[in-house]
């Protein structure tokens, strides 16, 4: 399973989907007819036709969660998708047995009801030896590609709604009421689907993707509001930027594996040295910014870079390799008639390039 619990949530809203779609065909097909006959029907006649459609469905919404999640290897795919196949076609039998029986069919199994089970437990027995032929075929080494998330659980939303259609107007309760239920049901779960995944997808617009930090997308939307703050508290807002020294070195030396390690340690290493108001930023690169709003004292500034230095005589473990990190910092306060985050940004880092040019001498 992913270790997000954002993408968790979203792989069971969506085996959800799938699985409230095929309980209301089963519904439709199966479950009301035996309730509308209940009275003329012994439980013994009745169960079967229940139990087994029920527990199909069940397979099916385990599969479906494997399905959803993606499998971690190539190797995986083709006999996962025969596997699937042989669900469907079980189920397929088992709701035309018990279609035909509350019709008041034969008790014995039809020939379409014995293919239909014949071709499941064949795909049954074809998976394993596509797991075995598959695992054989050399692959590429070349990085599996992003998927898009998945489409199609969603037409899982399109028999719920033709079904409810076809039964509107009926006097009989059990297809309609079960129906609309089901309906509401699967509006719900996709409504909750799409919530999740829109802050989903407003937190990773705003989020550096290595690192873990904000971007300057979410510094743009923050920043004002910090401003605007200070303005009417009669407080401060400080921009530290900070430019790492030596990544270049360390990215040719070692590769560019060590350098995002670099830069995954070195943001942890200024999140411990902040609070949980301030904003830490990767502007790009191995350049970042910290964001200090609702100082009261211009020292409180200086005394984060100082927090960030001494953090930095601690070195980063890179894979093995240990790397001293260091950066040049420089800082800015809010003056009369700063306007935007860009004048205080602007200033840090002439600061901090004076900083640098220093060093370098």
């Amino acid at each position: 399973m992913p270790a997000s619990r954002t993408e968790r949530a979203k792989i069971w809203l969506d085996a959800a989907v799938v699985m409230v779609g095929a309980a209301m065909v089963l519904w439709f097909l199966v479950l009301s007819p035996i309730l509308a006959e209940a009275a003329t029907s012994s439980w013994r006649e009745l169960t079967p036709s229940i139990v087994h459609p029920l527990l199909d469905a069940l397979m099916l919404f385990g599969i479906s969660v494997v399905l959803i999640q993606g499998a971690e290897s190539a190797v995986a795919r083709v006999p996962l998708t025969a596997l699937i196949a042989a669900i469907v076609l079980i189920l397929m039998g088992d709701t035309r047995r018990a279609y035909v029986i509350n019709h008041g069919g034969s008790l014995w199994p039809s020939p379409d009801q014995a293919t239909l089970w014949a071709a499941g437990l064949v795909m049954l027995a074809l998976a394993p030896c596509l797991q075995v032929w598959q695992s054989r075929r050399p692959r590429p080494g070349f990085p599996r590609r992003a998927t898009a998330p998945p489409r199609w659980p969603y037409l899982a939303v399109i028999p719920g709604y033709v079904l409810l259609m076809a039964t509107v107007g009926v006097d009989h309760p059990y297809p309609a009421s079960g129906l609309i239920a089901g309906t509401f049901l699967i509006a719900t779960l996709v409504f909750a689907r799409q919530m999740v995944a829109a802050r989903e997808n407003q937190r990773m617009a705003m989020t550096d993707q290595l690192t873990g930090l904000a971007n300057r997308v979410r510094m743009y939307e923050s920043a004002p509001r910090a401003l605007a703050r200070s303005q009417r508290n009669d407080t401060l807002v400080a921009v530290l930027v900070i430019d790492m020294n030596g990544f270049k070195k360390i990215n040719d030396e070692f590769g560019h594996h060590a350098g995002d390690l670099l830069l995954i340690g070195f943001a942890r290493l200024l999140l411990r040295c902040v609070l949980g108001s301030d904003l830490v930023v990767r502007l790009g690169g191995d350049e970042f910014a910290v964001i200090l709003p609702d100082l009261t004292d211009p020292g409180h500034a200086q005394a984060v870079v100082q927090r960030i230095r001494s953090a930095m005589a601690v070195p980063i473990d890179l894979d093995g390799t240990v790397v001293q990190p260091s950066a040049s910092i420089g800082v800015a306060l809010t003056e009369p008639g700063d306007e935007s985050i860009d004048d205080l940004l602007h200033r840090a880092d002439t600061a901090m390039y004076d900083i640098k040019k220093r060093a370098t001498r």
